[in-house]
């Protein structure tokens, strides 16, 4: 559980960072992978990610049931949002991060531990 954890905090952070990004605040790195200049529907849609990525760590760390699906939804809408429009690099690397998240929780460990129940 340590893994999906560590990656719901990374999507977190990710998240965070795109949004200071699509405020249009020039940070080291971001440019590049941000819009360049405010979009302030992009920063609000990443602002609410990184709520959704920081509540998904939460429950995990803390085995919550309802961390489950949670973590499958938002990351399951990660890759979409990702793929849609792929914007590269950035796009990249949402979609592999995402999809190792889903990974995770798809073994019957991770269920068994958060759900306390057996898999499927």
């Amino acid at each position: 559980m340590r893994a999906a954890t560590a990656l719901a905090v990374a999507g977190a952070a990710a998240a965070a960072l795109m949004a200071v990004a699509h405020l249009g605040i020039d940070l080291p790195l971001l440019p590049t992978v941000g819009a360049g200049r405010a979009v302030p529907p992009a920063a609000a849609a990443f602002a609410v990610g990184t709520a959704l990525f920081a509540l998904t760590a939460a429950g995990l760390a803390r085995a919550k049931p309802w961390s489950w699906p949670l973590g499958l939804t938002v990351n399951a809408l990660t890759v979409v949002a990702c793929a849609m429009p792929y914007r590269g690099p950035a796009s990249a690397a949402g979609i592999v991060m995402s999809s190792a998240g889903i990974a995770l929780l798809l073994t019957p460990s991770a269920r068994r531990t958060i759900m306390g129940s057996p898999a499927p």
